[in-house]
């Protein structure tokens, strides 16, 4: 099943391409690769993404039954918010990779921008604040941002704001939304300033990460018997 959804997820990124980039048809297997190279058991991901955990979890069995058990089966795990859609386009996830950036929130955008895209996020003309992912998509959106930043259900979103118009919400979330990715964004411009302690963190982690990666790829060589 999870080849089947693969091959839609490539049809999908690769539409309107002349020529599809090697990338879409290597990530799978690289991720699996990163996953299993350090014996991941639980891994954060979106949910257009467990298909790419199940094709992990397939090369670990085989692997499994053909050498002896060694890798765990990594498992899934999601979010409050395990797919947050376009802003501009609710059918579709939010995407870096998206044209237009105005369909997304990027963790540098300041509270002016912030607010600005979230205001003329598409959604239907109802007026009344109602959580329907089917029939109104951009708003189920909204909703879903608020739950998965204040830890509410979405009924108790809905009757929260029942006197709210939809006008009016949009400005609700997008200050929600400031409000959480301040400190963020506060911090990511911290770091990106200080350019030799970033460096630093990030040599500190390729050191922590080959204390696991070494001794596991040279026992997987050992075991397929090319040591």
């Amino acid at each position: 099943m999870y080849i089947s959804i693969l091959i839609t997820q490539l049809q999908e990124k690769s539409a309107g391409m002349k020529d599809a980039m090697l990338g879409l048809y290597t990530y799978p297997v690289l991720q699996a690769a990163d996953i299993l190279l350090y014996k991941g058991t639980r891994v954060p991901v979106g949910e257009d993404q467990t298909c790419h955990i199940e094709l992990a979890r397939a090369l670990a069995k085989i692997f499994n039954n053909r050498f002896g058990h060694y890798f765990p089966l990594p498992e899934v795990l999601l979010t409050e918010a395990p797919r947050i859609k376009s802003l501009r386009h609710p059918d579709k996830k939010m995407s870096k990779s998206e044209a237009n950036p105005k369909s997304r929130i990027d963790l540098r955008d300041s509270p002016d921008e912030i607010r600005q895209k979230v205001k003329k996020a598409v959604i239907d003309s109802e007026p009344k604040i109602t959580y329907d992912v089917d029939n109104r998509p951009g708003l189920a959106n909204l909703i879903g941002l608020e739950c998965a930043i204040t830890d509410k259900s979405p009924s108790q979103v809905c009757e929260e704001n029942c006197n709210v118009m939809s006008g009016q919400y949009k400005l609700k979330v997008a200050d929600l939304i400031v409000e959480e990715l301040t400190p963020i964004r506060l911090q990511m411009e911290r770091l990106l300033s200080d350019r030799q302690h970033l460096s630093s963190i990030l040599e500190k982690g390729r050191d922590k990460a080959m204390e696991i990666a070494e001794p596991n790829i040279a026992e997987v060589k050992s075991l397929v018997g090319f040591l």
